[in-house]
């Protein structure tokens, strides 16, 4: 989602350790690395809420 927001404001994202290739498979490349990214943060909200006491 935010890699979209950023894009549709004309910023070009480059991966520093990865080369994703500027097509099909490079689209869906993306959206997996973001979606994992989301995944990741999600998880660790939880885990970090989960630890909190009440």
């Amino acid at each position: 989602m935010r890699l979209r927001i950023l894009k549709k404001n004309g910023v070009k994202v480059v991966s520093a350790t990865e080369h994703i290739a500027e097509d099909s498979t490079g689209i869906l490349l993306e959206s997996l690395l973001e979606g994992y990214a989301e995944l990741f943060c999600c998880v660790l909200s939880m885990s970090y809420l989960n630890k909190q006491p009440r």
